[in-house]
């Protein structure tokens, strides 16, 4: 059951989604899919500059939800996400590797 706060960080969530960003195209491996609404980190911003560790490249925001984001407990790492990789760019499909964070509202996905 959701507490009061779970409820109120889950709709600041998808209003943060909603003001900052983008639409990408999400595919799941068993099929369906469609356009969510995702951050997407694509210098690595995200990640500790730590430079013993490997830098992750790209990263996408989600919500932690199967009906407008990618719900992680339906979530494989064949999972394809469809989003530019430059700003204005073309895009590119990008395989969803490994959730890196996640909250009952949201969740990060190292993509590649």
């Amino acid at each position: 059951m959701e507490t009061a706060l779970e409820t109120m960080m889950a709709a600041d969530a998808a209003t943060m989604l909603r003001r900052l960003g983008e639409t990408v195209t999400y595919a799941p491996a068993g099929g369906g899919g469609g356009d969510i609404t995702a951050i997407v980190y694509r210098d690595g911003s995200y990640f500790d500059k730590d430079t013993r560790s490997p830098r992750i490249e790209t990263a996408i925001q989600v919500l932690n939800d199967a009906t407008d984001g990618i719900a992680l407990a339906s979530w494989t790492n064949r999972d394809t996400v469809t989003l530019p990789r430059c700003l204005g760019g073309p895009t590119v499909s990008m395989r969803l590797v490994k959730p890196i964070h996640q909250s009952p509202a949201l969740v990060v996905f190292q993509v590649q």
